[in-house]
């Protein structure tokens, strides 16, 4: 049973390590800061920089889906996540912090968008509205987990370092995942989604769609301004 949920295992606990990673980014951002002695509006370019290269992998993950097919795809984001988040954590000048925020902005991107596609593919028809649902619950557990694990790393290491083990610990477990998925041997049924005639819905049209994308644009943005400011406080 286990066996045969194993990719969509694997595409929960990315998400869940991703929502980590992306929501200690505020709770440590006044310690970032204060560490490389720059302002809230130069800091704020580390939130930026993830933004745009994000944007610009998701563009490129269809290209890599079809050369690599889905689980190396993922695989290989994993380890940039992981590599971006250590350095991040050991990063002794903000332009090495910056360049630790373009991976993860890299590994951002790709595994958004294989995450989903995972989850379409390996799933019944029946149950994937269902499991699409559990797939973005993860990133809402890992909105609650994020503040309790900086709360943590403060109580045993101190708030003067918590910034950096933050970062660690979370590249640890995603480099251990990226270990685990090699015990993984199936290949993901890519582009071998079946839908019915009847479940087929006509694309929207481009107006539409650009409306749908500017609100979550907005409302990402105002998410990273209140998550970012609010630690100021």
């Amino acid at each position: 049973m286990l066996k045969k949920y194993s990719l969509l295992i694997l595409a929960y606990v990315s998400l869940l390590l991703l929502g980590l990673t992306d929501n200690i980014r505020g709770p440590v951002f006044p310690q970032v800061l204060q560490y490389f002695s720059v302002s809230d509006t130069v800091g704020a370019l580390s939130f930026a920089v993830a933004s745009t290269f994000a944007f610009l992998s998701g563009l490129s993950c269809d290209f890599w889906i079809h050369r690599w097919g889905s689980v190396r795809t993922l695989r290989v984001a994993m380890g940039i996540m992981g590599l971006s988040q250590l350095v991040m954590g050991l990063a002794e000048s903000y332009l090495i912090f910056l360049f630790g925020a373009v991976l993860l902005g890299c590994s951002f991107g790709l595994m958004g968008v294989i995450q989903n596609s995972l989850v379409v593919t390996e799933s019944p028809a029946h149950l994937r509205n269902r499991l699409l649902s559990v797939l973005h619950s993860m990133y809402a557990g890992a909105s609650l987990l994020a503040p309790l694990l900086v709360n943590a790393v403060i109580s045993i290491n101190g708030a003067k370092s918590a910034w950096r083990w933050s970062f660690l610990v979370v590249a640890a477990f995603s480099f251990l995942l990226v270990i685990l998925s090699f015990l993984e041997k199936r290949k993901s049924h890519d582009a071998q989604v079946h839908v019915a005639p009847q479940d087929v819905l006509q694309a929207p049209d481009f107006a539409r769609r650009l409306y749908v994308a500017v609100m979550l644009s907005c409302y990402v943005g105002a998410e990273i301004l209140v998550s970012s400011r609010m630690t100021l406080f």
